[in-house]
């Protein structure tokens, strides 16, 4: 078996379609991040490297909300006039004829994800230390630490917008040409069931999706990879019986088959990250610098492109997947030492929140558009539409910013107390 690069991959670290946690360089991705002190000296030790990843993560939860919020507001300036279907009920994750930027936003997540946890348990069978217990403390107290509040905080304000909004022609009257909201009945988006069903990652499997928050469909994607790929590594590489390894070959075929063929295709886009951790790092330094400049470009060339050239949505999610693959890839070559500035500071800003944002950020959106678009209608361009766009999209990043500090921020202080009482 190959070991992981250690210098560019991370220590056992929990991620979501937002939850990644890019390491700094040579340290653990869960490492407590506290202090001012702390957070200075963390700066000055990471590599390019790790800024770079930090940006892409919180440029890519960013590009979700704009894309959400968009659908709220302004007119799309990309596609038709026709406007989308409404969803259908309990459908957990419903494409178009053409993927959305947000959609492709996700991909991108995807491939990280694979990177940085599938290579964390590749390294940690590598090192024979790999521990069921440590990996899934780790990872469900890094989950549910933001998806509990983020599931309560929704509850609320679905409710207190479809009792307070009701009737004034807004968006929680459903109306047509939006696919946020898709019912006026809050029993309908809200039960035990639902929330409980979210809790478990079975939305869109067992249970509709809670409530107005249609970004959670990728969790459920994202939490049974985690538990397939050690089972699928198991039965591959795995130092036990023949048995054992028959038994967790059919558990990993078993979750591929439970979550859906949508969910299971996605998986190979996940088995590609875990492939750029795996793949010797051999770019000359002056390639490796350059694919890294034009990496914005080709990313936002590459969404462009895809959204408006490519029909069919399977083959534009591996398109994107292939590209981020190889500037991934590339931007992994860059371990030179950053310099610290307002780009590493803002880069691990919104990297920092991003899984929260990520998690929270659509119920929010709902509301300020009751507020702001009623009667609900799609703007054109213009610079009173951006004004509220520019504002809305504020008010989410610093919702945010004050859940990640309440609770994403307390990760390990919640972790270190549930494995003291683990261990007695």
């Amino acid at each position: 078996m190959t070991a992981v690069d250690t210098s560019a991959t991370p220590a056992n670290q929990a991620v979501a379609p937002a939850a990644i946690a890019v390491p700094t360089s040579g340290g653990s991705a869960d490492k407590p991040r506290t202090s001012t002190s702390s957070r200075k000296t963390c700066n000055q030790a990471r590599s390019w490297s790790s800024v770079h990843l930090d940006a892409i993560r919180g440029c890519a939860a960013l590009v979700v909300v704009a894309g959400h919020e968009r659908g709220l507001f302004l007119t799309n300036v990309t596609a038709s006039a026709v406007p989308p279907r409404p969803l259908e009920p309990g459908f957990v994750h419903q494409r178009g004829d053409n993927i959305s930027i947000g959609d492709e936003a996700v991909i991108v997540f995807f491939v990280l994800s694979g990177y940085l946890v599938g290579g964390s348990v590749v390294k940690a069978f590598a090192r024979q230390n790999w521990s069921w217990t440590d990996y899934l403390l780790r990872r469900m107290t890094r989950l549910w630490t933001v998806l509990i509040p983020a599931l309560l905080l929704g509850m609320t304000i679905d409710f207190v917008g479809m009792h307070a909004f009701a009737g004034a022609g807004g968006i929680y009257d459903a109306p047509f040409g939006q696919d946020c909201v898709e019912t006026k009945n809050f029993g309908d988006i809200w039960s035990l069931r639902i929330f409980f069903g979210n809790l478990a990652f079975l939305q869109g499997i067992l249970t509709p999706l809670a409530g107005t928050n249609k970004a959670l469909w990728s969790l459920s994607y994202e939490f049974w990879y985690y538990i397939a790929f050690p089972m699928l590594l198991f039965a591959l590489v795995g130092r036990t019986g023949g048995k054992a390894r028959i038994a967790y070959a059919a558990g990993c075929g078993l979750i591929l088959w439970f979550i859906g063929s949508h969910a299971a295709s996605m998986f190979m886009i996940w088995l590609l990250g875990v492939g750029v951790a795996l793949t010797p790092r051999k770019l000359p330094a002056l390639a490796a610098q350059l694919a890294t400049l034009a990496a914005p470009l080709a990313l936002v060339a590459t969404f462009l492109l895809v959204k408006s050239h490519i029909a069919n949505p399977d083959v534009a999610e591996f398109t994107i997947a292939l590209i981020f693959a190889a500037i991934l890839y590339a931007i992994l070559h860059r371990t030179t030492k950053a310099s610290p500035g307002i780009y590493s500071a803002a880069a691990r800003f919104i990297s920092e929140i991003s899984y929260t944002l990520y998690l929270t950020h659509l119920p929010l959106l709902i509301f300020l558009c009751a507020i702001f678009n009623r009667p609900w209608r799609l703007e054109a361009l213009g610079g009173g539409s951006l004004a509220i766009f520019g504002l809305v999209l504020a008010l989410s990043v610093f919702y945010a910013w004050l859940l990640y500090l309440a609770f994403e921020s307390r990760t390990d202080r919640f972790r270190a107390a549930i494995a003291r009482r683990l261990n007695g």
